[in-house]
């Protein structure tokens, strides 16, 4: 019964999930479009670091209880090429209701068509607009093509979408393996990073964050060994559930313990894990530690499937979390990306209320 549906999912629900994923999953977007930033403050983050212009495109509105409807041009190979080279938001209320909020208080321009027009704008990188370059009423391939093309000249330097993204990839998987405590992939991310030749912030800065990342785990493991000798059993059981996480996290890492320059970090947590399985007042907590461990493994192979957006694998490694280690952190973590998972492939029930 799907791990007994302790997930929360019903089985109806994860066949529906299922039968999505057996089709590609760029069929189940709206089609051939620009890559559309769904948040504006991370979109114009993005447009800074890559020193690119901006896109906002509001669709024509029939009215509040009617479809919008997307502007065609924005479906030509020509222009959705062009498009990789800026930022773009869509101002659409039901795709993208944060963006049409916005775009409705900042944009909207009485000179150039009331809201539910369709508009064409384009934006600096820090979000204010360029003169002489809107767009309404009749927006033709050619009339965005000659904008967009102005608009770019006025930025040479900009960086692709492309070379942003397979950066920034690889910056998010650094960090939430830092975060989860695997320290040696993300040393080895930030490694790859770093070898990028790019002008993004964050790539000049990965350089240095191999050599950070593994003083910080070298203090990650002191403060456990410190807790497992001088804490209250709280303290100690949370020592145990850390070096365990570690024992895995931490393998093959090229760093030595802080306490003894000749072992490596690795060892220095082998070392502490036999000292506490030798006390019998921590039995229990060592039992779920390893419980704990195997889970972590699992988790951080299903984050990982989620952020390459490999859907599939990542529930796979979650049900199988939801199943074996509901004692661990892990099982609610696991739970609720299940349901994220569900939400995002199933379809939104439209009321049909007048």
């Amino acid at each position: 019964m799907v791990g007994r549906l302790r997930a929360g999912v019903s089985s109806l629900q994860l066949c529906a999930v299922l039968a999505v994923f057996a089709v590609t999953f760029p069929a189940l977007a709206w089609g051939a479009e620009p890559d559309w930033s769904p948040d504006w403050k991370a979109g114009l983050e993005e447009a800074k670091e890559r020193n690119c212009p901006i896109i906002v495109v509001a669709p024509f509105k029939r009215g509040t209880m009617a479809p919008s409807i997307f502007p065609d041009v924005f479906k030509d190979a020509d222009i959705i090429k062009l498009s990789a080279r800026f930022v773009c938001f869509y101002a659409d209320a039901e795709r993208y209701a944060e963006i049409d909020t916005y775009y409705a208080a900042k944009f909207v321009n009485s000179d150039t068509g009331r809201y539910g027009s369709h508009q064409v704008i384009f934006c600096k990188p820090d979000g204010t607009e360029m003169e002489k370059l809107r767009l309404w009423a009749g927006v033709t391939k050619g009339k965005v093509t000659k904008n967009m093309k102005a608009a770019l000249a006025r930025f040479t330097s900009a960086i692709s979408s492309q070379q942003y993204s397979s950066c920034k990839t690889l910056r998010d998987r650094a960090e939430l393996l830092r975060g989860l405590g695997a320290y040696t992939e993300a040393v080895k991310a930030y490694e790859e990073l770093a070898q990028k030749k790019s002008e993004i912030r964050f790539v000049k800065e990965a350089k240095d964050k191999p050599g950070k990342l593994k003083k910080e785990a070298a203090q990650k493991v002191e403060e456990a060994a410190k807790a497992l000798k001088e804490g209250d059993p709280q303290q100690k059981a949370q020592a145990l559930r850390n070096l365990h996480i570690y024992f895995y996290g931490m393998k093959k890492l090229d760093a030595k313990a802080a306490d003894d320059p000749e072992k490596t970090l690795h060892q220095r947590v082998r070392d502490l894990l036999a000292l506490a399985k030798k006390d019998k007042a921590l039995k229990t907590q060592y039992r779920l530690g390893q419980k704990t461990a195997k889970a972590f493994e699992q988790f951080v192979k299903a984050e990982l499937a989620f952020l390459d957006g490999n859907y599939k694998s990542a529930m796979k490694y979650y049900r199988k979390i939801t199943r074996s280690y509901d004692e661990t952190e892990f099982y609610d973590s696991a739970k609720a990306r299940i349901q994220e998972i569900v939400r995002k492939f199933t379809p939104e029930k439209k009321s049909t209320t007048p």
